[in-house]
């Protein structure tokens, strides 16, 4: 069979050792596409640089962000084309910005650096997904169809240090654009002043996730402002649970 041929007739190629091409914004000439890689992966470089100052190792970066270690490797010395899945998940572990990482534009923003599971014991545990927030022993919520993930490390420790925790599917993206739509989130039923996602009950039985905003008030999109006074708020957001890339 003869290779399928493009619209203008070339032979069309598929990416080399599987890393996905880059966006249609980003091809242009050979040497456009090597400085966009090149120049992800010095940005890339920078932080782990920082990290490591810090007492971190790349292999222990891998594995916070559930990637292989020879996978971050590749991406540090321009091996591979850095995604964009990459590095949200980069940018959400270390409070970095996504398009910093990928464009060089914009400032990086406070890199932060926690330790894989300080305080905690190294284990695993396996934590019901639910499609809504609830209240009280998840296992027990409407919301339970009987999934589950087991997590582990960094994850494992904040589980340690959750209340009642569970795992949200978030059904649609957020109007920040940290979650999106099939988002495994780890909620935990507890209050946190500090936290900038919230599990809150409005009037009735209805239970969402809440946006704090710099003025340290909780918002929901379509949700009137007598509505959101009257919000209990019963747990907070931990933070995205990362499928192995």
């Amino acid at each position: 069979m003869s290779p399928r041929k493009s619209p203008a007739g070339r032979k069309s190629t598929p990416p080399l050792g599987g890393s996905p091409a880059p966006s249609a914004v980003e091809l242009g000439s050979v040497e456009s596409i090597e400085a966009v890689m090149q120049g992800r992966s010095n940005r890339l470089a920078q932080l782990l640089d920082k990290i490591s100052a810090q007492g971190f190792s790349q292999r222990q970066v891998a594995m916070e962000l559930n990637v292989p270690p020879q996978y971050l490797s590749d991406l540090r010395h321009a091996r591979r084309h850095m995604t964009e899945a990459f590095a949200r998940r980069f940018a959400e572990a270390y409070n970095v910005s996504i398009n910093w990482l990928l464009t060089g534009q914009g400032s990086e923003e406070s890199l932060q650096v926690v330790q894989a599971g300080a305080g905690g014991t190294g284990g695993t545990y396996c934590l019901p997904v639910l499609n809504a927030p609830c209240i009280g022993d998840p296992r027990h919520s409407r919301a339970w169809d009987g999934s589950t993930i087991v997590v582990a490390g960094a994850a494992a420790a904040a589980v340690e240090r959750a209340r009642l925790p569970y795992v949200l599917r978030m059904g649609g993206h957020d109007t920040t654009g940290r979650f999106q739509q099939h988002d495994l989130v780890l909620c935990s039923q507890d209050i946190r002043s500090d936290s900038s996602f919230a599990l809150v009950r409005l009037s009735g039985e209805e239970i969402c996730v809440a946006r704090q905003d710099d003025q340290g008030q909780f918002k929901i999109p379509g949700k009137r402002e007598s509505l959101l006074r009257s919000m209990e708020i019963l747990g907070h957001c931990v933070g995205i649970i990362w499928a192995p890339l």
